[in-house]
């Protein structure tokens, strides 16, 4: 009765230096850890190099619009002042041909009033 409840001392006897069910040795687990810390140090760089990179892309990607809203303001001034002078153009067609058809209806009458007097005189 003396050994009741008390387990046979051979059980507790590991002879194994790694039993299955307790996991790898320390020695490994530090290995791994380190592998592990440095694999994660490369990555953090990795993710801070993209981060960088992706706020000079966003910031080139601002200035690029800004210049191309500054380049279609011009164009659309450009457009706008083109108009203007077409249209600049074509009353100034205009006003030459209303100045040529008054011209020769004062030279008619300039010489519809020296032959008038040239009758008168004879």
């Amino acid at each position: 009765m003396a050994g009741r409840g008390r387990i046979a001392p051979h059980i507790f006897q590991v002879h194994d230096a790694q039993p299955p069910l307790l996991g790898p040795p320390l020695h490994v687990v530090h290995i791994l850890d380190e592998t592990l810390q440095d694999r994660l140090v490369v990555h953090h760089r990795k993710i801070h190099d993209l981060l960088a990179d992706n706020q000079h892309v966003v910031a080139t990607h601002a200035a690029l619009k800004q210049e191309l809203n500054a380049s279609h303001n011009k164009l659309v001034t450009h457009v706008a002042l083109k108009q203007e002078l077409d249209a600049s153009h074509n009353e100034l067609v205009v006003a030459e041909n209303i100045a040529a058809r008054a011209r020769a209806e004062r030279d008619v009458e300039v010489r519809e009033v020296l032959e008038r007097s040239v009758k008168a005189e004879a």
